[in-house]
């Protein structure tokens, strides 16, 4: 930037100097000429050559006017360009950070989305582990319920076989109680044949016998045990 601004300033100064030059000169010429004259011409003459030296300086001053004009408005755009040099400069540097955060930020961007991938073939993977696993536990559980179907079979079958061995326990208890029952009235028969002993007739062996006051057995109906003593129903 500081050597472009110098190049210029080069550029616009040397044809400033050179056109300063070239004014000097064109002022210093008609001095030079008008002492030579003074030695060969009157007043008058003197006069008129120094009136067309003053219009002279008249018009080269005005063109050295303009050309300082010229230069100052050049010499203007020139700060111009250099304002309007700095603003790129810095917007420039702007940019440049801006790319840089731009890059760091693009870097970080990257850098994430390679973890989200890393994390989606983790996934994928551990997918593929779960539905076999599901596969696996799917088998199991076809297994389990085929297991069970023939469990529930061999529980209907010990439920039907209970409840058939719970029926032969209810008859075999009715029928224990009714045994009871018999002994309790062959007990109660016994006591009153023991305490009716005395009254009863002896046999020729000296010895009462039930059988000598009851019918033989061949001639009562059999209803049970005690059937024939005519004390049961």
């Amino acid at each position: 930037m500081t050597t472009a601004i110098s190049r210029l300033n080069r550029r616009v100064l040397v044809p400033v100097g050179v056109l300063a030059l070239m004014a000097a000169l064109s002022l210093t010429l008609p001095v030079k000429g008008l002492a030579r004259n003074l030695q060969s011409h009157n007043l008058f003459a003197l006069i008129g050559d120094l009136g067309g030296t003053t219009g002279s300086m008249l018009k080269n001053t005005e063109i050295l006017h303009n050309k300082v004009v010229f230069v100052q408005g050049e010499l203007g755009q020139l700060k111009t360009q250099e304002s309007v040099l700095k603003q790129q400069m810095v917007t420039g540097s702007q940019l440049s950070q801006q790319l840089s955060t731009q890059e760091k930020l693009t870097r970080t961007d990257v850098q994430l989305m390679q973890q989200i991938l890393a994390r989606q073939q983790q996934s994928v993977a551990l997918t593929g582990q779960v539905a076999t696993q599901a596969s696996a536990l799917s088998t199991s559980v076809t297994q389990n319920v085929q297991q069970l179907a023939r469990l529930s079979g061999s529980l209907n079958t010990a439920s039907i076989e209970s409840n058939t061995l719970n029926q032969q326990m209810d008859q075999l208890l009715s029928q224990l109680d009714q045994a009871t029952q018999e002994f309790r009235l062959f007990g109660q028969v016994d006591k009153l044949l023991s305490s009716t002993s005395g009254l009863l007739p002896r046999n020729p062996l000296g010895s009462s016998s039930l059988s000598s006051l009851l019918p033989t057995s061949s001639l009562l109906p059999s209803q049970g045990p005690l059937g024939g003593l005519g004390l049961l129903p």
